[in-house]
């Protein structure tokens, strides 16, 4: 897939921001101290992940993200990159 700007927005969840993941699995956070803050936009490209094909997207710094946590989406396609 082409590289598209993600917004990030977890104030549905309560949250701030949402800690990177090393992989594609809500159990791989990491430490990485840059986590993405609401509002913020990143680049990455969205991939289905799974047998439930849940649709997550990595980021160009390698990191994951998914596009729902807690059945809130948290993840907005702002276009292409």
């Amino acid at each position: 897939m082409s590289l598209r700007k993600i917004k990030v927005d977890a104030s549905g969840e309560g949250c701030s921001g949402m800690y990177w993941r090393t992989e594609p699995k809500m159990s791989s956070t990491s430490s990485d101290p840059k986590w993405p803050r609401n509002g913020e936009i990143h680049n990455g490209t969205w991939e289905a992940v799974g047998t439930d094909n849940c649709r997550w997207v990595k980021f160009s710094n390698s990191f994951w993200l998914p596009e729902k946590q807690g059945g809130v989406t948290i993840l907005f396609d702002e276009g292409p990159a």
